[in-house]
């Protein structure tokens, strides 16, 4: 990936926490004393969790050069039921100012994930942000987990999968739309309410992915909404 790439990437990934620090201190600034101060403390708690992020982000600009470079990545034990949660927390604003309803659908029971704690919080960070761009104001986003089995052609065994769904019922995405859109650069057409972006969050989610050998879907229908599938 040439420097330039790099950049814009990089410059792409500040956005969000950038974005979110904002929404939280700005609440506080206007509606400090309708607060309470329970709430008072859990927003500077995110906006705290951000920053971190956000250090980490602008001090570790190498961890988007491993998208081409293949280098090594840190591999531990991931809940993913507590990823969502965490992810979700951050948009609470956001979600608050345009009425749109989140579900969550998880197993009472299943097993952690291996994978990249950094990498697969900025998966769902990307992939909720676009939902929440491209769904209409009292929308609704469901974020569903199930564990599925696969046959393993090698060994004709079985083993299991983490599948997450998260489903939208927004603008939806056109089949000519959907051809380009792990591409980098590109960008579905926006409705009014969405601000202008790099057009770079599916192509670094499909990335994020694929470094960690994880796999991503994507079902869309113009006007009706968009279902993102990651096999975990």
């Amino acid at each position: 990936m040439c420097e330039g790439k790099i950049i814009n990437n990089l410059v792409h990934e500040l956005r969000s926490p950038l974005f979110n620090i904002k929404s939280f201190l700005e609440t506080l600034y206007e509606y400090y004393f309708q607060l309470t101060d329970s709430q008072i403390l859990e927003f500077l708690e995110i906006t705290n969790q951000e920053t971190v992020r956000l250090l980490k982000l602008s001090s570790s600009s190498l961890e988007l050069s491993k998208f081409t470079s293949q280098t090594s990545v840190p591999y531990s034990l991931l809940c993913i039921n507590q990823l969502i949660k965490q992810v979700i927390k951050l948009y609470d604003i956001t979600r608050l100012h345009k009425n749109i309803i989140f579900y969550i659908k998880t197993p009472r029971m299943f097993p952690r994930i291996v994978g990249s704690y950094d990498l697969s919080l900025q998966v769902l960070t990307n992939l909720i942000t676009n939902s929440l761009k491209f769904t209409y104001p009292f929308g609704i986003v469901t974020v569903r987990v199930k564990i599925v089995t696969a046959l393993s052609l090698k060994s004709r065994k079985k083993y299991f999968l983490l599948r997450l769904d998260l489903i939208d019922d927004g603008i939806g995405i056109s089949k000519k739309n959907r051809k380009v859109l792990f591409n980098r650069f590109k960008q579905v057409s926006k409705p009014i309410y969405y601000t202008e972006g790099l057009g770079l969050g599916l192509s670094i989610v499909k990335e994020l992915m694929e470094l960690q050998a994880k796999r991503i879907n994507l079902i869309s229908i113009t006007g009706q909404g968009t279902c993102v599938i990651l096999n975990f």
